[in-house]
């Protein structure tokens, strides 16, 4: 069983993977994708890792992620039902549209995401995936963005939640990926083409430049280092991530 989720995708999808040796070879590589296209393909990984999960009999949840108890609008699921690809369209596109975020930030997005529950083991689930997909992209938007963004700006679009809710969000999704936001560039062009793998047409891309790969593990290990707190704190903060059944999940 392929350990990396994109992998059972592709798999589903029946679509051979592209390597990431092309990187300064291919000639359209990572930079500048079609943000829509690049939603398009977010979409399509996070159903099928919501999908793959629904046969997982011992689901491992954690209560900061569940809209049951931190809704963030309306339509809220109640766990019931799992999302279609065009829900997950939808709730990416309104922020990628509002907080007009680059299409970097959607390939830093799943990396993050995997890397979440690579550390904490955490069940992708229709209860959870907007507040682990929002957690990654306001790690990513902080990363890469130029522009200062505020998680004050995520409210607009989440009026059913606060501040103080999205700043918990974020500490403990550091936490669960042990403060570890650093992303090389290889580990940028392994979602990236896998993302386009998943593509039905051709990214218009042009070659990563030195300077956006400097960029990237620059801006990121920076970040890192500006939150990473004493051994003492991490080793505490890492209590929060005690696993929590919720009764509400039918297994």
């Amino acid at each position: 069983k392929p350990k990396n989720p994109l992998e059972r995708i592709k798999k589903d999808y029946k679509i051979k993977s592209s390597s990431t040796s092309s990187l300064y070879t291919h000639e359209t590589t990572i930079t500048a994708p079609d943000v829509n296209d690049v939603v398009i393909c977010m979409a399509k990984v996070i159903y099928w890792n919501i999908k793959n999960n629904e046969t997982v009999e011992s689901k491992i949840l954690f209560d900061i992620f569940n809209e049951l108890l931190y809704p963030l609008d309306r339509t809220s699921s109640n766990g019931s039902t799992s999302p279609s690809i065009d829900d997950i369209q939808t709730f990416l596109k309104m922020i990628f549209k509002v907080q007009r975020l680059s299409a970097e930030c959607g390939v830093m997005c799943l990396a993050y995401m995997d890397r979440l529950v690579e550390c904490t083991k955490l069940t992708l689930h229709s209860t959870n995936w907007k507040r682990v997909v929002l957690g990654a992209l306001i790690l990513a938007s902080k990363v890469w963005e130029d522009q200062a963004v505020w998680n004050a700006d995520f409210l607009a679009l989440f009026p059913s939640t606060t501040v103080n809710e999205l700043n918990e969000l974020e500490r403990h999704y550091l936490t669960g990926l042990h403060f570890n936001v650093s992303l090389s560039s290889s580990v940028y062009a392994k979602y990236y083409f896998e993302l386009k793998s998943l593509s039905e047409k051709q990214f218009p891309l042009e070659p990563l430049s030195e300077e956006k790969i400097q960029r990237l593990e620059e801006k990121s290990a920076g970040f890192q280092s500006s939150h990473q707190p004493n051994k003492l704190i991490r080793a505490q903060s890492l209590d929060h991530f005690e696993p929590k059944s919720r009764p509400h999940i039918i297994d």
